[in-house]
C-alpha cells in the first residue's frame, strides 16, 4: 500500500512539473482574458503581474492552430525570437505584421497619431510622415476606443472607426466625423448599434445625419416655403 503511494506520488509530482506557464502578456483587457484571443488546446490564466495574462501550459498549445495572436506566441514562443503571429494566423514568426501607413508622424514620433487599444502600439514608417501600428495582430481587434487612424492602417476595407469607436467601417463619402457629403447609406453605417442609431438620414444640406422623421420634417417645410413664394 505504501508503495502504491508513494508510486501514486510520483506520477502526480511529475504532471505537475511538465505544466509550463507562459510569460506575461497585455491583453485590450486588465480583467477579460476573452481580448488575449485564442490560447490553442491550453487556457489563459492569471499573469505574475498585475493587469497581465499568461497561457496556463504551453506545453498543452498544441501545433494546429487557427486565429492565432501575437498574445499567445508573446507568451508561449515556439522557439525564440518567434513571438509576432503569422500573416496567415497559424503559428509564430519573429516579425510583426505591421499595418499601412498613415500621415501622422510629426516631429519624429507618432504622439499625434491618438491613442491604441493597450496591446497595440505605434512605430514610425521610413519616412517623415508617417507612422504604422507596429503588429496588426498584436491582439483581437477591440470593441471600444477604435479610431480612424487605427481603423486605417490595419484594416483594408473599412478604414473609419464609426460614431462611436466601436468597429472599423467603409462609409463612400470619408469619415464618419465629416461634415459634408453625408448619405442615407454612409448614415446608417456609421450610426448602427449605438445612441445615434435612428439617426439613418442625411439632412437636407447633406452635412449631418438626422432620425428619419426630421430628415420629412425638413423636407415638408421646404415644401411649404417654396408653396408660399407661388401665393
Amino acid at each position: 500500500m505504501i508503495k502504491k503511494l508513494l508510486i501514486l506520488s510520483l506520477s502526480a509530482a511529475l504532471i505537475l512539473a511538465v505544466v509550463t506557464p507562459g510569460a506575461d502578456v497585455t491583453c485590450n483587457s486588465n480583467t477579460d482574458s476573452t481580448t488575449c484571443g485564442p490560447a490553442g488546446a491550453s487556457t489563459w490564466a492569471a499573469g505574475s503581474t498585475a493587469n497581465k495574462f499568461k497561457i496556463a501550459d504551453c506545453t498543452a498549445v498544441g501545433s494546429s492552430l487557427t486565429g492565432v495572436f501575437d498574445t499567445l506566441c508573446t507568451s508561449c514562443p515556439p522557439s525564440a525570437g518567434n513571438v509576432y503571429a503569422k500573416p496567415d494566423q497559424t503559428g509564430c514568426i519573429n516579425t510583426p505584421t505591421a499595418g499601412s501607413n498613415v500621415a501622422c508622424q510629426q516631429a519624429g514620433a507618432c504622439d499625434n497619431c491618438g491613442t491604441l487599444p493597450q496591446a497595440f502600439s505605434w512605430t514610425k514608417a521610413s519616412d517623415t510622415t508617417n507612422c504604422v501600428v507596429k503588429s496588426c495582430f498584436a491582439a483581437p481587434q477591440p470593441t471600444t476606443g477604435l479610431t480612424d487612424n487605427f481603423c486605417g492602417s490595419c484594416q483594408k476595407t473599412n478604414k473609419f472607426a464609426n460614431s462611436y469607436g466601436t468597429a472599423c467601417v467603409n462609409p463612400t463619402g470619408g469619415n464618419c466625423t465629416r461634415k459634408a457629403s453625408w448619405t442615407d447609406d454612409d448614415c446608417k453605417l456609421c450610426n448602427a448599434g449605438g445612441a445615434n442609431s435612428t439617426n439613418v438620414k442625411a439632412s437636407a444640406d447633406k452635412t449631418s445625419c438626422v432620425a428619419a422623421s426630421s430628415s420629412s420634417q425638413i423636407i415638408a417645410v421646404s415644401a411649404l416655403f417654396l408653396a408660399s413664394l407661388f401665393i
